[in-house]
């Protein structure tokens, strides 16, 4: 996502004292223009999630599982981002100037939320008590049908390289793979 650095209203704010149903009108009242960050440590790594304020209303939102390297944008963003509103970790918020929200929301159009979503909807998803919502587990590796394993007797290295796909380098592999690397002399190496 693309946003331009704001100027800072506070950073390193407390989210688990923060009381959104509280502040989320405020930014109403001001006619806010600018974002929110939030970043908390979850069991998935650490979760960022961004709301864009468009004149105190909430325009944008973006929700990023940054170990996972997964981002979600719009209204499923939003429903993660008022969840987390009620978790343990810190927010920072942000101003930006009226130009500035447009460029924001003219090359991140991924990020804007439902036209129906008012602040009052979006208040009403945050919950009692955070509870973590856990990214699917990673996929195994694809397994090779079992005739091509060897089911008994010794198994050596060329039987391991053949049931997880990996393919003996060629020459040619190997010189582009050796390539960048550089020996020096009177160095012991295990390839002499």
């Amino acid at each position: 996502m693309e946003l331009p650095i704001g100027n800072p209203i506070g950073t390193d704010m407390n989210l688990g004292k923060a009381d959104f149903t509280k502040l989320v009108p405020k930014f109403e009242g001001l006619k806010l223009n600018g974002y929110l960050v939030m970043d908390l440590l979850t069991n998935n790594g650490v979760e960022e999630g961004l709301l864009l304020f468009n004149n105190g209303k909430i325009t944008g939102c973006s929700y990023n599982y940054l170990n996972k390297n997964k981002i979600i944008n719009g209204d499923k963003a939003l429903e993660l981002t008022m969840k987390a509103c009620a978790g343990r970790g810190v927010f920072d918020l942000y101003e930006l100037d009226s130009k500035s929200i447009e460029l924001a929301k003219t090359f991140n159009k991924d990020i804007l939320i439902s036209k129906d979503t008012d602040n009052a909807k979006a208040l009403n998803l945050i919950p009692k008590v955070f509870e973590e919502t856990y990214l699917e587990k990673e996929k195994a590796p694809k397994k090779l049908p079992a005739e091509e394993a060897p089911k008994e007797g010794p198994v050596n290295k060329e039987d391991v390289f053949k049931k997880y796909g990996i393919k003996r380098p060629d020459e040619k592999n190997l010189n582009s793979i050796l390539e960048g690397v550089k020996v020096k002399k009177g160095v012991n190496t295990a390839w002499k």
